[in-house]
């Protein structure tokens, strides 16, 4: 948890290293402790990383939010057959996921639109509609 909440902040990020390189020398196939790498492999700017362990753990778990967000990270990239190919996937193992559901519906708006400097705005437009449906006020 604290490897994680320390990935957030740039100057924090080695000590969220340093735990999770601990935590995978006692676990290695931990899915928490290595999406937290994921995490900070993102904060880096290194989707490849990323894209290298979300592969290794789909290997041995094939969970829809493994699929998903590996698919978020190609939609990131343009790579729009890969991210479709593993939202499919994750549908089809958790019919009802929304995440994958609305993030199937970004990747059509992408690739009917495909003029990269819109890819972000897309992206982070409908995220921010998700989190405002998500907060209640009451």
């Amino acid at each position: 948890l604290l490897a994680n909440v320390l990935a957030n902040y740039p100057n924090e990020r080695q000590k969220s290293k340093d735990l999770v390189n601990e935590a995978l020398k006692i676990k290695p196939n931990c899915i928490d402790t290595n999406l937290v790498q994921v995490k900070i492999y993102m904060c880096e700017d290194n989707s490849e990383k990323a894209i290298e362990i979300l592969l290794r753990l789909l290997t041995f778990n094939q969970k829809e939010g493994l699929h998903t967000q590996l698919a978020e990270i190609y939609m990131s990239l343009g790579k729009y057959d890969e991210a479709s190919h593993h939202l499919n996937l994750a549908i089809k193992i958790n019919p009802n996921f929304e995440r994958a559901k609305d993030d199937l519906k970004k990747l059509k708006k992408l690739i009917e639109n495909p003029d990269v400097e819109e890819v972000d705005e897309i992206l982070t437009a409908e995220d921010n509609d998700q989190d405002a449906e998500q907060i209640d006020f009451e």
